[in-house]
């Protein structure tokens, strides 16, 4: 059934509580480029899994942890947009975006760093912006 969905786009997942160790299935998707995420509580190997997907050049994640998660995850090398609310950020997630090569723009909602942590994502990162986003 994965043959029928080869030109698709863009993906949101409404996800629940449970085992969410599937989403490898996404990176069978050649022209997937941007994927919006909310809840499901995932953990560091769903996001891998994530991340995996060869053109993925958007991402929304909302209601889910990254926190220090994201530090332990290989760079995705296309992506460039990233959008976070209500994910229970912290500096580390901040420092995890330093090493993303592609990454433009991120919001994030609520916006709760210190002021070093910005800082040094500007620095590693000086042609990237990072934006409060409002609560949608």
């Amino acid at each position: 059934s994965l043959g029928r969905l080869k030109s698709l786009r863009h993906v949101e997942l409404v996800l629940g509580k449970g085992d969410h160790t599937g989403l490898d299935w996404l990176k069978e998707l050649p022209q997937l480029k941007d994927v919006t995420i909310r809840g499901g509580e995932l953990q560091a190997k769903h996001y891998e899994q994530v991340l995996q997907i060869p053109n993925l050049s958007e991402l929304t994640v909302s209601r889910n942890p990254v926190q220090e998660l994201w530090k332990s995850l290989a760079p995705p090398t296309k992506l460039r947009r990233l959008s976070l609310q209500d994910c229970q950020t912290s500096d580390e997630t901040l420092a995890a975006l330093e090493k993303w090569p592609a990454l433009e723009r991120a919001s994030i909602f609520p916006f709760e760093f210190s002021r070093s942590a910005v800082e040094s994502l500007h620095s590693a990162r000086p042609n990237s912006v990072l934006d409060v986003e409002r609560e949608m």
